[in-house]
């Protein structure tokens, strides 16, 4: 038992935090709600309070969210290579979080570490590297990112300097949300991405 809750706390602070918990409360789980069909993208915008524009965005896809295309491959590729989050401007919420999914399905914690704000960091890159190769830890991302890799439906908000990815995992009817913030021109992980 102590090994499922010390596996099931890394991978939750793996995808949630940097930074060490002792538990599982990080997620909201929430009952399965019925969503009505959309196409491929639909957008709306609405205004929050007096100045928050949000935009919502409903994305379907036909395939593995974890196939990236060229576009984000080149990105992928040239981040790995460097960790210059440069090659972030221009890209979208959504697109970030692929990224961020396809590098944590490859279980490459050296490049995950760089996709946070070094001031947000709390460990070192080689403490957060070791505990993501712990054996227990490797097989808990593994099982989550197979769950994962079976969504099709996105629900992606954004407001002014913050966007959230959300999404169910269907087996467990568990919704989770990806938490990113703006720097510039581009998009950041949040300290706690995924809750």
């Amino acid at each position: 038992m102590k090994n499922y809750r010390n596996g099931c706390t890394f991978l939750i602070t793996m995808l949630i935090t940097v930074s060490f918990t002792t538990g599982c409360g990080y997620f909201k789980v929430s009952q399965l709600e019925q969503i009505s069909p959309v196409g491929d993208f639909s957008t709306s915008e609405e205004v929050i309070g007096e100045r928050d524009l949000v935009s919502e965005q409903k994305i379907t896809i036909d395939h593995s969210i974890l196939e990236l295309d060229q576009e984000l491959l080149f990105v992928s590729s040239s981040f790995r290579d460097t960790f210059d989050q440069s090659f972030f401007n221009g890209l979208t919420p959504f697109q970030v979080f692929q990224l961020y999914m396809y590098t944590l399905a490859g279980e490459d914690y050296e490049t995950l570490y760089y996709f946070y704000n070094s001031e947000s960091m709390q460990i070192s890159k080689e403490q957060f590297i070791t505990e993501g190769r712990n054996d227990v830890n490797s097989a808990y991302t593994r099982d989550f990112m197979k769950k994962f890799n079976e969504v099709r439906k996105f629900d992606v908000w954004t407001k002014q300097d913050s966007a959230g990815v959300q999404f169910v995992l269907e087996a467990e009817h568990e919704q989770f949300t990806f938490q990113l913030f703006r720097e510039g021109n581009m998009w950041l992980v949040s300290p706690n991405p995924l809750q």
